[in-house]
Order: C-alpha cells, then sequence, then structure tokens
C-alpha cells in the first residue's frame, strides 16, 4: 500500500497546466450540469471516487488533449500498453489515476466528479499491479525487478531507451531478431518456452491482459466496488472530503460518511 499511496500522491500535475483551483460557484455549476451521473450516484451510494492532491480545496482537472502521464515509480511499459493496444480499446487512457478506498490517501482525499459520459477502468484489486494475473504472487520489489529486467534488456539488445508504445513494439522485434536464447532474460519472471513461441511483445501483451479488469460509464457507476485502484481521462471536480458542508449543499445527505476512514 505504501507505493500505492505515494504513487497517487504524487504531484505530477502542476497547477496551470491540468489543474486550476476554481471557487465551489463554480464547481457546483459545473457539477449541477455536466457531473449529474456521478452527483446522483453518490447521493446514493456509499462507494466514492477519491484521488490525492495537495493543491487547493476545490480543483478543476481536465486531462483531454494533453499529453500521457508517465509513470513515476517505475518503467512505464504497462501504460503504454493500456492507452494503445487494441486490446484495451474499450478502457480510458491511464490519466487520473484514483481509487474508491479514502485509505489509499488518508485525510487529504478528494473526491472526484467525472463529467457525464466519462469511461472508468477499474482494476480487480486495491492496486494496478496485483490486477494481473500472471503477476499476482509478484510483491512490490520482484514486480519492480521485472522491469529493472525489462529495462536493461532493452538497453542492451535494443540499444533503446523505450518511451511510447511504437518504442515498444521496435525494441522487442529487435530484441526477437538478435537473440536465439531468451534464458538470460527475466525467466525468473516468466516462461523460456512462451518467449520462444510468441516474441517478447505478445509474451508482454498476454501479461498485461485486460481479462481481469472492468471499465465503466457514468451511467452504470453501480458497478464500482470498495477497494479498487480505478483510472480516467477526462474533466472532473476535485472537492477535499473534509468541506462536508459543501457535499450537503449538492444535496449529499450522506456527506458525514465521505471522509470516514475504515
Amino acid at each position: 500500500m505504501t507505493r500505492l499511496k505515494n504513487f497517487l500522491l504524487e504531484e505530477f500535475d502542476p497547477i496551470g497546466r491540468r489543474t486550476k483551483v476554481i471557487s465551489f460557484e463554480d464547481a457546483k455549476n459545473i457539477i449541477e450540469t455536466k457531473c449529474t451521473d456521478v452527483l446522483n450516484f453518490y447521493r446514493k451510494s456509499n462507494t466514492y471516487i477519491y484521488r490525492g492532491t495537495s493543491s487547493g480545496n476545490i480543483l478543476h482537472l481536465d486531462t483531454r488533449g494533453k499529453e500521457e502521464r508517465e509513470s513515476r515509480s517505475i518503467q512505464n511499459y504497462y501504460t503504454l500498453i493500456i492507452n494503445n493496444d487494441p486490446s484495451w480499446k474499450k478502457f480510458p487512457k491511464r490519466q487520473i489515476i484514483c481509487s474508491t478506498w479514502m485509505a489509499a490517501y488518508g485525510k487529504i482525499s478528494y473526491l472526484v466528479f467525472p463529467i457525464n459520459g466519462s469511461k472508468i477502468g477499474i482494476c480487480s484489486k486495491n492496486d494496478i499491479w496485483y490486477s494481473f494475473d500472471r503477476i499476482m504472487s509478484m510483491r512490490d520489489r520482484s514486480v519492480s525487478l521485472f522491469f529493472d529486467e525489462l529495462d536493461r534488456c532493452f538497453k542492451k539488445y535494443a540499444n533503446m531507451n523505450v518511451k511510447t508504445y511504437n518504442d515498444l513494439k521496435k525494441a522487442c522485434g529487435i530484441v526477437d531478431n538478435k537473440l536465439n536464447d531468451y534464458k538470460e532474460v527475466i525467466f525468473e519472471f516468466i516462461n523460456y518456452d512462451e518467449f520462444k513461441k510468441y516474441g517478447m511483445f505478445n509474451t508482454l501483451l498476454n501479461i498485461f491482459s485486460p481479462k481481469s479488469f472492468d471499465v465503466v460509464s457514468t451511467k452504470t457507476l453501480n458497478k464500482l466496488k470498495e477497494k479498487r485502484e480505478v483510472w480516467m481521462d477526462t474533466e472532473c471536480i476535485l472537492i477535499n472530503v473534509g468541506m462536508v458542508d459543501l457535499f450537503y449543499e449538492l444535496g449529499m445527505e450522506n456527506a458525514n460518511e465521505i471522509n470516514k476512514l475504515p
């Protein structure tokens, strides 16, 4: 949980590029006109979408048309696949990382109001790393080593610093062509025969498969579950969970429950 908490709280978005502080009056107007799906859901539900940040009490966040975010904790390979591979086409891009578990942030949590029609990707666990069936048994250190080994492999055999999805496909192809023997490449984690049969890129696609994930829209928020990492790529309003009076003004009679840790 420490890795996820640090990841969710990281301030990768300086105020002014994707985020701006707004007044409650402006936020209320946007929520009551553009975020009615989630507002009505929150009025009836005990499940909420949270995000951690340290800038302002009420924020307007919009990632539409913005450059893709990069993971600050590890190499970005799984995000490149999720954001670009056809197997993930029904999911949003991983731009705004959130959780349905307030404990992921503590008392510096913000309640998230995505605009109507937004898609929300849902992990099967409280952390995306453990939502991939193939790497679920690894712990933080092992998963980090897995990505480190991929990075070393691409630099050693393809002489590439992979930054984009096309880079990833190209680097995997070069490795496939250069190596007749994969035995020194990340076989603590992957069966040697799988590389030989499918190649490196398709093996990665098998590992980072969407099969244990789900996606909903703001029309089907009843499918949300507690203690899940979720993500979106949209416009949304963020309100600090301590601003209970503002939630009451939005007609949320359960406002006192929003900022209670389990």
